[in-house]
């Protein structure tokens, strides 16, 4: 639907966990574990989307797919545009994918966390266009060091290392380090003092966490 809110949801062990479509939704405080293949929050349709907010989510324990993911219903399916998304203060575990986004899109993904104890998330942010005309941000996330892997693949350009993507100017206010969180294979996302997160994001306007 549209101008609707997905909130304060817990899903564990489903194919995919949240799926919405339309315009000004809003899709916050929901902690999303142990999903299958089709992502965990998924925002699909064959139509054109714009002004939705994914906020504040937890999203976790998945390998085989993406944390966020958002993309066309049907394979092959025309491209439609994802306008004017934020995408911000999410904590994505574990993922084979961490933000994924493969349609054409504008909007803003900071404040996030994409983070895992294994070669996992293989691509930590993913934009496959960005819509003619309008902007995309990229800032102030907290990611998984490369190694071998994606960092961020942006416009069809792969990025391999945060100083190689902040000079093509995607990584502004980011970081490669270790997060610390308490426990998080115990799903315990709390941050340990001394944490390279604390007070590194950026003011979205918020005055509420995920508790």
């Amino acid at each position: 639907g549209a101008t609707g809110t997905i909130s304060g949801n817990t899903c564990i062990s489903a194919r995919f966990a949240l799926a919405t479509s339309g315009n000004n939704n809003v899709v916050e405080y929901n902690y999303v574990t142990g999903f299958g293949t089709a992502g965990g929050i998924r925002i699909s349709e064959d139509q054109g989307m714009a002004n939705v907010k994914i906020r504040y989510n937890v999203v976790s324990q998945s390998p085989g797919f993406a944390g966020i993911t958002i993309m066309n219903d049907v394979s092959g399916a025309t491209p439609k545009v994802r306008s004017n998304f934020e995408i911000y203060n999410n904590v994505v575990y574990n993922t084979y994918y961490g933000i994924a986004i493969s349609q054409p899109f504008s909007g803003a993904i900071r404040n996030n966390i994409v983070w895992s104890p294994s070669s996992n998330p293989r691509v930590r942010i993913s934009v496959g266009t960005i819509i003619p005309g309008e902007t995309l941000t990229v800032s102030h996330n907290i990611m998984k060091d490369a190694t071998t892997e994606t960092l961020a693949s942006i416009a069809g350009t792969l990025y391999y290392d945060l100083p190689t993507l902040q000079a093509a100017g995607w990584g502004d206010g980011s970081s490669v380090a270790d997060p610390l969180f308490v426990n998080a294979a115990g799903a315990d996302f709390h941050l340990q003092p001394g944490s390279p997160a604390i007070d590194a994001g950026v003011d979205v306007g918020l005055t509420e966490d995920y508790e």
